[in-house]
């Protein structure tokens, strides 16, 4: 075989940059799936990662935009409120979640990403449990 002809056949993987043939459905070197593969074939971390990162960053946007809002209230009502801080609290952590998620999808050590993609789903369920507190709060201050 010419081993020039078999260098071009290969494409780089994009986790690790290996060179794997295009038939292949996994990298050989990092077991990222190459782009024949199915989204099914994709390991479940690497699902997670994408729902956390885009999750994380919708709701960072959505608690930044009812701190605004809360902050308009307080201004009206001359009042202080208890949520405002909270929701800070809940909208650094979904960003922290959202780092953590896209420092996992650029690692490429398959443990240490397992790793920050628990990391990373852990700070998202306290944001989320945090968010529902302070959406019980906003509700029973409203009142």
């Amino acid at each position: 075989m010419n081993p020039e002809r078999e260098t071009r056949t290969l494409l780089p993987c994009p986790d690790c940059e290996r060179r794997c043939s295009p038939a292949a459905r996994a990298c050989p070197n990092c077991g990222r799936p190459l782009a024949e593969a199915s989204l099914d074939d994709a390991p479940l971390h690497d699902k997670m990662i994408d729902q956390i990162m885009l999750h994380s960053s919708l709701k960072t946007g959505m608690c930044l935009t009812l701190l605004g809002l809360i902050k308009v209230v307080e201004g009206v009502k001359r009042t202080s409120v208890f949520s405002d801080e909270a929701l800070a609290v809940t909208a650094f952590g979904f960003l922290l979640a959202s780092i953590v998620s896209y420092l996992a999808l650029k690692d490429r050590n398959i443990e240490r990403r397992r790793r920050k993609v628990k990391i990373s789903d852990l700070l998202f369920s306290i944001a989320l449990g945090l968010l529902a507190v302070v959406c019980g709060v906003v509700a029973i201050e409203m009142f």
